[in-house]
């Protein structure tokens, strides 16, 4: 989500910008910017001008959308080519805004191909140890009913866990959490049992 939100960030500042180094052009008396090619605004004669020789054609909601838009097909290299740089100050910006929208988007890329190849490396190990498992259970001649029912319980094992080691997790733990972890997950085991419901806690720790 950061690279996205980076992507987004970067969108704003890099349309923004763009149109800053357009009218800050236009105001000094540049003949044509995409702006004004757009119609956001037009160039008045000295005669017609009194603070600014421009004329504002669209609010700056409209402007801020035209240039975001402007940013994103520019960053991710689709340009449809209905916006384009007209001064080399706009070139300037243009390869700079693709140039940041290609290094965010090799990162994205990157990272999700990380994380496809470890689902990927973790499901193989899973497929492995399951074909193992399979030939052990065939080799004792373990009941097919028997074997459907590990069978299953592995599946749910990869399902919640996605072929995590729940076990050394646990050991990851201070001695203390490993106690009370290991105290939550057999509390039903405990509730069930009459004798153990008032239990004082040392009894537990020792029994579970």
């Amino acid at each position: 989500w950061a690279l996205f939100f980076a992507m987004a960030l970067a969108g704003h500042w890099c349309g923004c910008g763009f149109y800053y180094v357009s009218r800050k052009q236009a105001e000094k008396g540049v003949a044509m910017t995409w702006p004004e090619a757009a119609g956001l605004y037009s160039t008045m004669s000295s005669e017609e001008a009194t603070e600014s020789n421009l004329k504002i054609e669209a609010t700056l909601f409209e402007s801020y959308i035209q240039s975001l838009y402007w940013a994103y097909i520019t960053m991710i290299t689709t340009g449809f080519g209905d916006i384009v740089p007209l001064t080399i100050q706009e070139t300037v910006w243009c390869i700079f805004s693709m140039l940041v929208g290609v290094f965010i988007t090799a990162l994205t890329i990157a990272n999700l191909q990380q994380l496809v190849t470890s689902l990927d490396a973790s499901r193989l190990r899973f497929q492995r140890e399951m074909e193992i498992m399979k030939k052990f259970l065939r080799y004792r001649l373990v009941p097919a009913g028997l074997q459907k029912r590990i069978a299953t319980f592995f599946d749910h094992q990869w399902d919640v866990l996605k072929g995590e080691d729940e076990q050394k997790f646990l050991l990851e733990l201070p001695q203390s959490l490993q106690q009370q972890v290991t105290n939550f997950m057999c509390r039903d085991i405990i509730a069930s049992l009459s004798i153990l419901r008032k239990a004082n806690t040392s009894l537990l720790n020792a029994l579970v």
